[in-house]
């Protein structure tokens, strides 16, 4: 057989795209008796054959009994499952897959952190302005899959073995990809769901940054006292995180005139080398680290181990 189809995403698969993990991973079975299949080489390239051996004789039954496959119609299959996954963790699991971050290690009662810390009033209006300057700037950057699917090589390469959960190759890979870029274009969307996931996110990655930042702000200082003289870079790049820091925290405090001061000095400010190699203002250093933060969260987070828990649509009929 030529295509295959995965209990674990509902969608068709050629063959031609898999690798042997993916068969496990993705849960490939035959589209007709759903039995499992192994792939195996042919001679007319790689091929599905029912992975019982007693059930070999199958698969010409069962070949026969396949539909017309043709690209479009796996297509439009795909489309809707793809949708359908969408839906099925916007509505049910996308705060339980925050809390499964493997950066974060969250504490017993993450979530519950993470509502305080969404409870106050600049986390009701951070997010929406955060939202509108990645729609004004970044918009195209983040829905070129191309560009998108680089960013998540590259963070992923570099992490190395940090993530087991995502596949290493082969077709589960993409998807695991793909899972990333349809949840970034949903945010993006304002649709449904969209703006209150978005206020979820942007508060993991802020807390994230937060806790970055704070780091390396202790460290700097840790370096000065241990240092009779401290070379001028250092003394900036200290002085600077800790600007940072203190209007981060305002930011979020109760006090509304705190926070529209920590605004204006992040406004007023402007990162000076080594901080980074370009002037930009405070505030939008902040906002492009924050969306970096929320970017990498989606490529790292449990995808399809997620959804091995959880029961998925039903398998399609064939007659």
């Amino acid at each position: 057989m030529k295509i295959g189809y995965s209990l674990l995403i509902d969608e068709y698969v050629d063959a031609n795209v898999l690798e042997q993990a993916d068969c496990e991973l993705l849960q490939i079975c035959c589209p007709v008796c759903f039995e499992p299949v192994a792939l195996v080489q042919s001679a007319h390239g790689l091929a599905l054959r029912h992975a019982t051996s007693f059930l070999f004789d199958e698969d010409v039954k069962c070949e026969r009994r396949v539909p017309d496959f043709t690209p479009e119609y796996c297509e439009q299959h795909n489309g809707r499952a793809r949708k359908q996954r969408l839906e099925f963790l916007q509505w049910n699991l996308f705060v339980e897959l925050l809390n499964k971050d493997p950066v974060v290690r969250y504490e017993k009662h993450a979530m519950m952190a993470l509502s305080n810390l969404r409870s106050k009033g600049a986390l009701i209006w951070l997010p929406e302005w955060h939202l509108e300057w990645i729609l004004d700037t970044n918009r195209a950057r983040l829905q070129d899959k191309v560009e998108f699917w680089n960013v998540g090589e590259k963070y992923l390469s570099q992490e190395g073995g940090q993530f087991p959960h995502v596949p290493k190759s082969g077709y589960a890979r993409q998807v695991h990809f793909q899972i990333a870029y349809d949840w970034m274009q949903y945010l993006l969307s304002r649709q449904g769901l969209a703006d209150d996931n978005y206020g979820w996110l942007f508060a993991h990655a802020f807390r994230i940054s937060l806790g970055i930042w704070i780091g390396a702000a202790k460290v700097g200082l840790d370096t000065e006292k241990r240092q009779e003289q401290t070379d001028e870079d250092a003394t900036e790049r200290t002085a600077a995180t800790r600007i940072l820091v203190s209007c981060c925290c305002d930011m979020i405090s109760d006090d509304k005139s705190a926070v529209e001061k920590s605004i204006q000095i992040l406004k007023d400010i402007w990162t000076q080398p080594p901080i980074l190699s370009v002037k930009i203002p405070f505030l939008i250093f902040f906002a492009a680290e924050v969306a970096g933060m929320m970017q990498t969260t989606l490529f790292r987070l449990p995808f399809l181990p997620l959804l091995e828990e959880y029961e998925r649509p039903c398998r399609p009929r064939v007659d």
